[in-house]
């Protein structure tokens, strides 16, 4: 599925009107890791994300979650994650995500 015919359904925060009001571009070029098990999740906000100038690493439903943030921990800036996941629920993840 091309994720470009979405582009006009989405509406992303205004990162522009934030910078102007505090005079900081301290949000952009974050390593992002987004873990969700549908794919179509995911790759949207992969998406949005990247078109603010974030690196974003990705687990759709492979269960990689953890290991991208175990090989990745000292570069990434935040975690988004789905709290209903099939193989491990959100408390379980962060349980995992703080013994790494």
């Amino acid at each position: 599925m091309q994720l470009s015919k979405f582009k006009n359904y989405i509406s992303g925060p205004v990162i522009e009107k934030f910078e102007t009001e505090t005079n900081s571009s301290s949000i952009k070029d974050k390593t992002i890791l987004l873990i969700d098990d549908e794919a179509i999740v995911t790759d949207i906000c992969e998406m949005m994300l990247k078109r603010y100038g974030h690196k974003v690493l990705k687990d759709h439903g492979r269960s990689e979650g953890l290991e991208l943030y175990e090989a990745n921990k000292s570069q990434i800036d935040l975690i988004i994650f789905n709290l209903n996941r099939p193989e491990m629920n959100g408390q379980e993840v962060v349980d995992n995500l703080r013994i790494s």
